[in-house]
């Protein structure tokens, strides 16, 4: 989808019927930025080809160089695989209606801490690789003004589809239902080691709505902690934050072939 002009407002899910995009995954352990990344290669897969195909998180968890796994990894090293190997199907089995489980489903994860060789069924791999990957940093490093970068990330998001974003997961965005949201400063991380509220979402679209007052832009972000969570799934996050408690610093995707 492309057009000189931007609207003020998308959601991606108001223009396809692609699985994926409707689907709210439950990662299976500290692996968001693989569950992230394999929603993400599913939702462009399916908006440039016309394609359902479920991405495995298992294997994008399992996979990956230089992650830990379970225990957090970066997103842009996903991507890095999907370009150079590829990944195969694997469905969640925790979303309502069941996806298809695929080559290798997360349930592999509950049994498995290898890279998988061939599907749990015993059949070969259906690995399927992108054309490539990139990454978008925090304006210190890439130079450009926050209003350029919101508008790189909107037209990236318009052309191809869902990105993968990065912010500190405070208490107070875990307990975030409807509405906008903006960290409170004095609200600390659920855990005792910071690096643990590192998280990975994904941006599916952008509006504005009133918060406290004022209209304010924010990006409409799928988590994947499944429905019970924020508004469905489903979270506002206001645009323009210079620091790590908003997602306007660290943007990753791949394009599909």
């Amino acid at each position: 989808m492309k057009r000189q002009s931007l609207p003020a407002s998308f959601d991606w899910r108001d223009y396809t019927d692609c699985r994926s995009l409707v689907d709210i995954r439950s990662q299976y352990c500290g692996n968001c930025w693989a569950s992230a990344a394999a929603s993400t290669m599913s939702d462009r897969h399916c908006l440039i080809n016309g394609i359902d195909r479920i991405f495995s998180e298992a294997q994008t968890t399992r996979c990956a160089s230089t992650n830990g796994g379970c225990e957090g990894g970066a997103s842009n090293k996903a991507f890095d695989l999907y370009a150079n190997t590829g990944v195969s199907t694997g469905g969640d089995e925790a979303v309502v209606p069941s996806q298809p489980l695929g080559c290798v489903p997360k349930s592999y994860l509950s049994s498995n801490s290898n890279c998988p060789s061939k599907c749990t069924n015993g059949s070969s791999l259906n690995n399927l690789a992108g054309t490539g990957s990139d990454t978008l940093l925090d304006v210190t490093q890439t130079g450009q003004t926050m209003t350029q970068r919101i508008a790189a990330v909107k037209q990236e998001v318009y052309d191809y589809g869902p990105v993968v974003v990065y912010l500190q997961a405070y208490a107070d965005f875990e307990n975030h239902t409807t509405g906008v949201y903006v960290h409170n400063p004095s609200v600390q991380c659920g855990g005792s080691d910071p690096i643990w509220c590192g998280h990975a979402i994904r941006i599916i679209g952008w509006g504005s709505e009133l918060y406290n007052g004022v209209m304010t832009p924010y990006w409409l972000c799928a988590n994947q902690w499944g429905t019970w969570w924020g508004d469905n799934g489903m979270i506002k996050i206001k645009q323009g934050i210079t620091d790590k408690s908003g997602v306007d610093w660290f943007t990753a995707w791949a394009y599909p072939a």
